[in-house]
């Protein structure tokens, strides 16, 4: 019985690991360069430009989050929030400037 009972798992389980998963989307070469946050920082276009404009009607409306903090404004390194904004979208991680630079109001940014 015993004997049975390893011959069935034998052939139910695998043994080992397969070289190459096909399930899963390859991941980016880490030795390939990656752009580096500064790069975007030097340009007027793109994601630059409409996080300044976010940041811009952000101080001018003069939202504040739960905690009293200025929307828009520097975090607590005084990094200013364009700044912030842009390495966001540089690394995928978007603080959806375009909705936050055309809101007039504050609680149409906290919809963003």
């Amino acid at each position: 019985m015993k004997k049975l009972l390893l011959a069935i798992l034998l052939l139910v389980i695998p043994l080992g690991c397969p070289t190459q998963h096909t399930n899963f989307p390859s991941l980016p070469d880490p030795s390939a360069s990656a752009p580096v946050p500064s790069q975007a920082l030097d340009t007027d276009s793109g994601s630059a430009a409409i996080c300044t404009r976010a940041e811009q009607n952000l101080l001018k409306l003069g939202c504040k989050d739960s905690m009293g903090r200025l929307l828009g404004g520097p975090n607590k390194v005084g990094d200013a929030f364009r700044v912030i904004c842009q390495n966001a979208e540089v690394n995928s991680a978007s603080m959806h400037p375009s909705c936050l630079a055309t809101k007039l109001t504050c609680i149409e940014v906290l919809k963003c």
